[in-house]
This record gives C-alpha cells, structure tokens and sequence, in this order.
C-alpha cells in the first residue's frame, strides 16, 4: 500500500482506479483504508474486475463484510466485473459485498480468471464502468 499510496502522492490525485485479481483486492482494500482516516475518498469511481479478497492495511486480516446497518467499507460508484467459471470467483463475490450496493454497477461475464475480449461482454463491461462513472460524475 505504501508504494502505490507514494505513487498517488508525487503523480496524483486520480479520478478513478481500476484493478484485475490482486490490484482489485489493493484497490478495494486503499480504499477502505482510506475512508477510514479521511473524509475525501482516495477515487471517484472504481472499476473491480475478477478480484481477490482484500486484506486490511496490516496484511494480516481480510476485511469483514458489514452486519446490517453498518456503513460499506467502499463507499464510491463501482464497477464490479466477475466471471461465474473463475476460481477467485468466491471472492469476487466477497469483495462486491464490501461495496455499497446502492452504488455498484454488476456484470458477470460468466468467463474464467480473464478479462473477455468477445464483443457481448466488451459492450456489457463497459456498460457497467460507464454507469459507474455516470454515478460519480453525478456525486451518487
């Protein structure tokens, strides 16, 4: 986390984020991070696809999803891309639980641990990162 927050710091501020499997799960787990100590959040808008379970800052814990009535760990427009074949696919699930669901744009390109290049899944993916950055321009 220290090296891509030190990243952010000299070439930043990004609007948005967009990670696949691992760079998913440091994304989603900056971001929960950084909502904790911060009433700006570290992006606008995330893009998640075929992601792992994110850690907390420590490295030692996964984030715990919230019990009902507390408050999303990610609390920015996502877009959440996950493949239903996937091995990781339990945490892809995992992690879009950890996204506030009233601000979570969905697809499931029913694929493996890929990003799909098939047009129906391209045109759909960015239907999902489109919505999701229609909510954050919108301040949703």
């Amino acid at each position: 986390m220290k090296h891509v927050y030190d990243i952010i710091e000299r070439e930043g501020p990004f609007d948005a984020v967009m990670g696949f499997s691992q760079g998913a799960a440091l994304a989603c787990a900056m971001i929960a991070h950084h909502a904790k100590t911060h009433q700006e959040p570290l992006f606008k808008v995330a893009v998640f696809i075929c992601g792992a379970v994110p850690f907390d800052s420590t490295g030692n814990e996964i984030i715990p999803e919230p019990s009902a009535g507390d408050e999303y760990p990610v609390n920015i427009p996502t877009a959440n891309i996950v493949g239903k074949q996937d091995e990781l696919y339990p945490s892809s699930m995992r992690l879009s639980r950890l996204c506030d669901p009233s601000k979570m744009s969905f697809h499931d390109h029913g694929s493996k641990h890929m990003v799909p290049f098939d047009v129906k899944n391209t045109e759909a993916m960015v239907a999902v990162i489109e919505a999701a950055v229609q909510k954050a321009l919108r301040g949703e």
